[in-house]
Order: C-alpha cells, then sequence, then structure tokens
C-alpha cells in the first residue's frame, strides 16, 4: 500500500479488538520466520504463486499470502491500516463477521490477480488486498466520518472518509495505468480486494449486519429516592398528575414511614 497513514482521531489510541490483535501478531511473527529462513524460500511456499497453485497444488496460499510482506515499511504501513480501520470495524461487526469480510476481500484480491500473475517472477505477498476491503467498508459505513491524512508521515490533512477512499482508489488506478497495465500485480490486487469488499457490502444476503449490544438495565433507585421523585411531581402537577402506581405507592408509603 502506498505511504500516507489515515488517523481516525483519538480512537488510535485505543486497544485493538481480539481479531485485530491476532491478526497483528501472526503478521509480525511471520515477518520474523520469513527474514531468519530466508525470504526467498518462505515467499515461494507462503507467497501466491502460480506455479506453486496449479502444479503443486499449494492452494492454502491463498491464505497464507496475506501474511507474508517483503520488507519492514511494507509491514508496519500495513499493520497501521490493520489496526486504525480494522478495529472499529470489529467493533462494529463483531468478531466472527469481521473476520469473514476480511478472509473474503484477501482471498477474492488473490483470486482476482491470478490472471495478471503468468510470467511474473516474484509471488503475490502482502496484507494489502484485504486492507483494501477494510479501507472500502469503512468509507461506507462511515462516509462522513473525519480522518487526518498525514501527508509524507509530515502534514496533515483532514477528509471524510468517503474522500480518503476515493483518493486511494484514485492513486491505484494511477499506478496501474501509469505502468500501462504491466507489472501491477499489486495494484490489481488492492483494486481487487475492493472491488470484492465493496460487492460483499452491497450483497443483501452476504451483508454483515452491526453487531447487536443489549441495553443496559435502569439504574436502581433507593426507596426513599423513588419517594423524593413522586413527592416533587406531587408537589408540581398536583394528586391528578400522579400515575395509579405513584398513588399507590404513597398509599403503601403511609404504613411504612
Amino acid at each position: 500500500m502506498n505511504p500516507a497513514p489515515v488517523f481516525p482521531g483519538s480512537r488510535f489510541a485505543a486497544p485493538p479488538a481480539p481479531a485485530v490483535r491476532i491478526l497483528l501478531t501472526v503478521n509480525i511473527v511471520s515477518f520474523l520466520v520469513g527474514q531468519l529462513g530466508g525470504e526467498g524460500s518462505y515467499f515461494s511456499l507462503f507467497g501466491l504463486s502460480v506455479p506453486e497453485v496449479f502444479v503443486r497444488f499449494r492452494i492454502y496460499q491463498f491464505v497464507t499470502y496475506l501474511f507474508v510482506h517483503g520488507h519492514a515499511f511494507h509491514l508496519l504501513f500495513n499493520m497501521l491500516i490493520l489496526y486504525i480501520f480494522g478495529r472499529e470495524l470489529e467493533i462494529y461487526w463483531g468478531t466472527r463477521r469481521f473476520l469473514r469480510y476480511y478472509f473474503i476481500s484477501g482471498i477474492g484480491a488473490g483470486i482476482i490477480s491470478i490472471p495478471f500473475m503468468w510470467g511474473a517472477g516474484m509471488p503475490l505477498v502482502g496484507a494489502s488486498g484485504a486492507l483494501f476491503g477494510l479501507l472500502i467498508a469503512f468509507g461506507m459505513l462511515f462516509p462522513e466520518r473525519v480522518v487526518t491524512f498525514l501527508l509524507f508521515f509530515v502534514i496533515p490533512i483532514r477528509m471524510r472518509a468517503r474522500q480518503m477512499v476515493m483518493i486511494f482508489i484514485g492513486l491505484e488506478l494511477i499506478f496501474l495505468l501509469g505502468r500501462g497495465g504491466g507489472g501491477g500485480i499489486a495494484h490489481f490486487a488492492h483494486l481487487g480486494g475492493a472491488l470484492v469488499g465493496f460487492i460483499y457490502l452491497k450483497w443483501p444476503d452476504w451483508r454483515p449486519r452491526p453487531m447487536r449490544r443489549t441495553p443496559p438495565p435502569p439504574p436502581k433507585i433507593s426507596y426513599r429516592e423513588e419517594m423524593d421523585l413522586i413527592l416533587d411531581k406531587l408537589a408540581r402537577e398536583g394528586w391528578g398528575g400522579l400515575s395509579e402506581g405513584e398513588k399507590d405507592f404513597l398509599h403503601d408509603a403511609r404504613y411504612q414511614l
């Protein structure tokens, strides 16, 4: 993904949701293992490669490539996007629905990239396809949310989430077309993840719903506090302004005070 992290206000300081925390951990551990074991063999085994998928039938690579990153900056930027936007989406949807959407976007990005990978020397790696799916979801669910876009990691630019997503997609199209459609496998993956995420969110039978939250019970008040509330109402509105329940309460209270 392109080096321009976005921060939705103070939520950046909040702890990640469970699935996001696990994804962050797995990505970091995977990167360290790849560095220790040698990138070449690690990419060949876990990156998404046409020969490995169709000749050696390593179908699992459609999932594992999401946890393989080429260098530390690639990992850092992707994990920032996952942390910032993934946490809010997981809270909104719940862990199970968030993970389903994340992997559908990521796997879909890999599938869309396959036709453009024939003859490519390097496998496809990185979580960017799934993360573009998250960006699309954030822009669709919270279009008016104001976020801060750090241009060159220094210059803060405030914009709405809808505008941010349009800029990201526009940049990917420019980078892809600027290369004449060639050598842009990663851009196809980015746009593929965004497209799959968009279709998923627009399809009524697949669309994840917000996580239901049980409203908190009303706070309990003491017998004396309830008595004071009813007496205050009696003073304001008179006996006729009380409900039958409040009248019964005062009637019973005569024998308890």
